[in-house]
């Protein structure tokens, strides 16, 4: 019998509470000279056990938020007690600074995966003076140009999945944007028809994740809560990409003129497309690129270790 890996323990933990109604839990992994704030994708992901080992051995201290409404934050997105009115990436940028009061750093890293990277963008630019690097992987601003894509454009690519992916939504949700649809669908009262809605998302989103792989499940999809906190989540991000600035962060990105950046994307991956990450460097100068040719969106061979390289220079302290 093989021995499984030991589990990586947390260092401190943190319970957070909001002026909104949201009780914020937040981890600190590891011990070391260099702290690092690390955002989950999704949105409404949270974070995991495995992401702990991500920075095991590396010379940090790691903190790992579950971004309100996800993880182990409360009240979770799928409740009625959750009010998504208060779901705003300018209040997720605050609530990471109220991390980065709790834990007593000055300033630090910053790592975002996925949609983290449209939220680590939203809090450099808006504190760039509590950033002292930035590292981006499977770069996404979430634009709306990108949520189109995403929900629209895609469908020459899988005309199948995408034929499913319409033709789920009922009539009396049916607009002229498929994520307002579908965020309209989950809106609804109706547990039935909201987990409908979910379970719908989730298959597209399994459908066009990444062209290294080709359609795959996620496990965590079979949790009926988990398909709902995130579809609901991911919904309401994408389609208030321009209410919540998302638009305008890839111009921003002036405003990170001197802080060092490394962004790691894959060829394949077509959800996030390289178009996103060329263009953001192209307004931030003091930030480079990798592009992994055989990898996706999060997957295929050479993003593991493309990762644990950037996560290494991340905690290596400047001269």
């Amino acid at each position: 019998m093989v021995d499984e890996e030991p589990l990586v323990e947390p260092s401190e933990i943190f319970s957070i509470a909001t002026n909104d109604g949201h009780l914020l839990y937040a981890e600190a992994v590891g011990t070391g000279t260099t702290p690092l704030l690390y955002l989950h994708g999704g949105p409404g992901s949270g974070c995991s056990l495995n992401q702990r080992k991500m920075f095991d051995g590396v010379a940090t201290t790691s903190y790992l938020l579950d971004q309100r409404g996800s993880g182990r934050s409360r009240p979770l997105a799928e409740s009625f007690e959750h009010d998504l009115a208060t779901q705003t990436t300018a209040n997720l940028v605050a609530d990471l600074e109220l991390l980065r009061e709790a834990a007593g750093v000055d300033a630090w890293a910053v790592l975002g995966l996925s949609w983290g990277t449209t939220l680590a963008l939203a809090y450099a630019e808006a504190h760039p003076e509590r950033v002292t690097k930035i590292g981006l992987g499977l770069v996404t601003t979430t634009s709306t140009a990108e949520v189109a894509w995403m929900t629209e454009t895609l469908e020459p690519v899988f005309p199948r999945e995408f034929a499913a992916f319409r033709d789920a939504v009922p009539d009396q949700f049916r607009r002229e944007r498929m994520v307002d649809a579908y965020g309209d669908w989950l809106a609804t009262s109706d547990p039935t028809l909201r987990q409908q809605a979910a379970r719908a998302w989730c298959d597209w989103e399994e459908a066009h994740v990444s062209l290294a792989t080709g359609p795959r499940p996620n496990p965590l999809f079979s949790d009926p809560a988990f398909a709902l906190r995130f579809a609901t989540l991911v919904t309401h991000y994408w389609r208030n990409a321009h209410a919540f600035g998302h638009d305008d962060l890839i111009a921003n990105a002036t405003r990170l003129r001197g802080t060092p950046g490394r962004l790691v994307i894959g060829r394949l991956d077509i959800s996030s497309p390289a178009l996103t990450a060329t263009s953001l460097v192209d307004h931030w100068p003091d930030a480079s690129l990798e592009i992994v040719d055989d990898a996706g969106h999060g997957s295929g061979r050479g993003f593991g270790e493309a990762l644990g390289s950037l996560i290494s220079w991340l905690g290596e302290t400047a001269p």
